[in-house]
């Protein structure tokens, strides 16, 4: 995992929230199946063995403990990346391949950063890079872009 995404980041690369949500799957989907065999166990387990209904009894128990426990500690994780990544991937043409969100409150210093690096401004001149209205520019730039909500923070993706 590279990095597991939250509302904190400037930037989130969705092939990280693909990922994440990936391996959420994987993790909860282990611990469905241990509990899955452990009941079938039970069931297979000879009636008249106390000591293996009582010990596949207890794995159950274990398995049904620790799903519980992964529900309570990544299950809004999961659901907080599933809910972005329904509301996000239909506005992001390269979200498979690594669609760019963006913080609302970073979105200036993203515009700054990506005049720049298109070659739209020299950040060695002070002049007239020093007069640019920035807040104007990331406001047009954004018409460019989609908002999208994660766990009640606004991010930019196109």
């Amino acid at each position: 995992m590279r990095h597991a995404p939250t509302n904190s980041d400037d930037l989130i690369d969705s092939r990280e929230i693909i990922e994440r949500i990936e391996e959420l799957e994987e993790d909860r989907e282990a611990l469905e199946t241990a509990a899955e065999e452990a009941t079938d166990a039970i069931d297979d387990a000879p009636a008249d063995d106390s000591d293996e209904i009582y010990a596949c009894t207890e794995s159950r128990a274990a398995a049904q403990t620790g799903l519980r426990e992964w529900n309570d500690d990544n299950g809004a994780e999961l659901a907080a990346l599933q809910s972005l990544q329904s509301e996000a991937e239909g506005y992001a043409d390269d979200w498979r391949h690594g669609a760019t969100l963006i913080r609302d409150s970073y979105f200036e210093t993203y515009a700054q950063e990506f005049a720049d690096d298109i070659g739209a401004v020299d950040r060695n001149a002070s002049w007239p890079l020093t007069c640019i209205d920035w807040e104007q520019a990331a406001r047009e730039l954004q018409a460019d872009y989609t908002s999208v909500e994660f766990r009640g923070i606004t991010y930019w993706v196109r």
